[in-house]
């Protein structure tokens, strides 16, 4: 995922939303090696509406806006982080 941050009056907005491989979104193109993003979505400042059928994505997006601001939350709390490394390392069978 990767998501630049815009400035507007002093207050931060998402102003493009990019996402690989993540829930329903794949890689962009035919080919599974693409580095094109699943969804590249730009946004605007202020108010933006997602509009779709059932099924189609949406909620996806937000659990992606969700999902990246935890980890930056995360981020700023050190000993969190270092507790989830250590917890992952274990799962994934490290010492």
């Amino acid at each position: 995922m990767w998501f630049p941050l815009g400035t507007l009056d002093k207050h931060m907005y998402l102003s493009e939303l990019k996402l690989w491989n993540f829930r329903k979104y794949g890689v962009g193109g035919k080919n599974p090696d693409s580095s094109d993003p699943g969804l590249s979505l730009q946004l605007e400042p202020g108010l933006n509406v997602l509009i779709g059928e059932n099924d189609s994505g949406r909620t996806a997006i937000v659990y992606a806006i969700r999902y990246d601001w935890a980890l930056r939350i995360l981020d700023k709390d050190q000993r969190i982080v270092r507790w989830y490394e250590r917890a992952v390392a274990k799962v994934g069978g490290e010492t």
